[in-house]
């Protein structure tokens, strides 16, 4: 019969011999982990995650964007230059919409590395995919426009569908406008006037 106990002691004692200097002799310790040990990546893994995540998305006050755009003047720099590029005078609104969703996407994101990993990296997957879509088809448009911004968010919501039935609807639809909005603070890209 198998004694894991006297197993992992056994290990331990085998490393510690071998006097590795990044090992610490007092707190090194081995264990035996199971898929149990990792319920939700056992779930993830076999495909059949039996539940939708559904984080909550952070409620943005003004004061949260007013501390945001001090300490991110770059990122906001870059939101009122193509906002006011899209959208003209009248680019106060989509600005404000901007950067309440990269606040949020970026929060959310956070939330959804620390407890799903694994879906958190096939999000970026997916983003970083979308982003090089986006740097491709910019190449044969003249003007970034309205037109072309919609066409990002689509193309935006069908990147991440096939991600649909492990996250809850209100997560899926952050996602498309969020991504939108860490593009246009983040990508050096210009828009035309």
């Amino acid at each position: 019969m198998f004694d894991k106990d006297t197993y992992c002691n056994k290990k331990k004692k085998e490393v510690i011999a071998k006097s590795i200097s990044y090992i610490d002799a007092e707190s090194f310790s081995v264990r035996i982990e199971t898929a149990k040990t990792f319920p939700e990546g056992k779930l993830h893994a076999q495909g059949v995650y039996n539940k939708a995540i559904d984080i909550p998305l952070q409620e943005v006050t003004p004061q949260d964007k007013s501390s945001w755009k001090s300490c991110n003047s770059v990122f906001n720099n870059n939101i009122t230059r193509k906002s006011l590029a899209l959208m003209g005078d009248e680019s106060g609104f989509f600005q404000d919409k901007i950067v309440t969703k990269y606040i949020q996407i970026n929060k959310f994101l956070d939330q959804l590395r620390a407890d799903h990993p694994d879906l958190h990296e096939l999000i970026e997957d997916s983003a970083r995919a979308q982003l090089e879509d986006m740097k491709e088809e910019s190449l044969f448009e003249s003007d970034i426009d309205k037109k072309f911004v919609h066409g990002i968010v689509k193309a935006n919501k069908t990147a991440f569908a096939k991600h649909s039935e492990f996250m809850s609807d209100k997560n899926m639809q952050s996602l498309s406008f969020g991504y939108l909005s860490k593009w246009i603070a983040e990508c050096y890209m210009d828009f035309n006037k």
